[in-house]
């Protein structure tokens, strides 16, 4: 290969990179803003009963992320050779990661009901879990989520990034057994989201 050949392709995909850190970066930092701007504390009344759902900026940054691979592995079908292969597997991985979760941000959500927490997940819609049989709440880092336990082993994962957060730490704390798993967890959750609540 020419010299000139391989100085134009680096050229080439180091000005792709910067065209996606320019568009990508402020488009990712704006969702993000829309985020956490759009978390309320209280969530959505129906019919005296209090939902928790995900909100608007969090579909859209979940759909950001199960999009843009698959925009790239459409372009990358113009690319030579076994390039375009590659892309094209990126693109399949993306979907089968991001899909999943992109889901359930959009069917995911909680009911706050005078006798239990009721979760409605796409594939697990209905599942009850009465107040007086809460044993635990925990904070789970790394995937920024609250696992709600049962005394029958029973679990409820609660996204850190749906509405409501503080409409169910108030409901935890005045409905739950006073165990102190269930009191530590429920602060934490009261507290954690109350500084974006504006």
């Amino acid at each position: 290969m020419p010299l000139e050949f391989l100085i134009h392709q680096d050229l080439y995909a180091v000005l792709f990179a910067a065209l996606t850190l320019v568009v990508v970066g402020p488009a990712l930092m704006l969702m993000l803003r829309v985020v956490f701007s759009s978390q309320t504390g209280l969530g959505r009344k129906e019919g005296g009963r209090t939902v928790l759902t995900h909100m608007t900026g969090t579909r859209l940054v979940s759909a950001f992320f199960l999009l843009t691979p698959v925009f790239w592995s459409w372009a990358a079908l113009a690319a030579p050779d076994q390039r375009r292969v590659f892309f094209i597997a990126f693109g399949a991985f993306s979907l089968l990661v991001a899909g999943p979760m992109a889901a359930a941000t959009f069917w995911h959500n909680l009911v706050l009901e005078d006798d239990a927490l009721v979760s409605n997940a796409l594939f697990s819609a209905g599942r009850r879990m009465a107040w007086s049989e809460i044993v635990s709440v925990r904070f789970n880092e790394s995937m920024l989520w609250y696992v709600i336990e049962s005394s029958s082993g029973r679990r409820i994962r609660v996204s850190g990034f749906m509405s409501g957060l503080q409409a169910l730490s108030d409901a935890l704390l005045e409905r739950a057994p006073e165990s102190d798993p269930v009191r530590k967890g429920a602060r934490h959750m009261g507290a954690r989201w109350r500084p974006l609540l504006g």
